[in-house]
């Protein structure tokens, strides 16, 4: 485990494998309450043009906004991995088997120079993503637009367990 500096001279904890990409950007926190802070970047958005914040915790987790990512230990700055409880709308723990240096959806890789998640089929970039889940629906969905109903697409559910 790492530390990574935020603003206001306060750190997050993150495991070691991620520390080396995330501690390139800014991060600032953000109280949201008198006890409870969240780690958080701005960044373009790259499809709409506009700025948008991305919580560290959602990123470390790769999951997207309809997730739902608590802290094992209540501290929302131990972002490490083994710290994370991702859950689904329907309340389901989940355990994402990822990793964020390769992915495990066909068509999408990490993209280095913009440090985010690019979806990409026959050579056509279908976009980049803040988390890789995103990227593998966004292949998905360029890879019936290109072949049809029947073209091979990510198994969604095959990458997360139920506990």
């Amino acid at each position: 485990m790492k530390a990574l500096e935020l603003s206001q001279g306060i750190f997050a904890i993150v495991d070691d494998d991620v520390h080396d990409w995330l501690h390139h950007w800014n991060w600032s926190v953000t109280r949201v309450s008198r006890k409870r802070r969240y780690a958080r970047r701005l960044m373009m958005h790259p499809t709409q043009h506009s700025q948008v914040f991305v919580y560290l915790h959602k990123i470390v987790a790769g999951v997207n906004n309809d997730f739902k990512v608590q802290f094992r230990d209540g501290n929302p700055l131990n972002i490490q991995r083994e710290n994370l409880k991702i859950s689904n709308g329907l309340q389901e723990d989940i355990v994402w088997d990822g990793s964020r240096s390769e992915s495990l959806f066909q068509g999408v890789s990490w993209d280095k120079y913009y440090g985010l998640w690019k979806a990409h089929i026959k050579g056509l970039v279908a976009g980049y993503f803040v988390t890789e889940f995103e990227a593998a629906l966004a292949y998905n969905s360029k890879a019936v637009e290109l072949f049809g109903p029947g073209a091979p697409v990510n198994n969604m559910e095959g990458v997360c367990r139920r506990r």
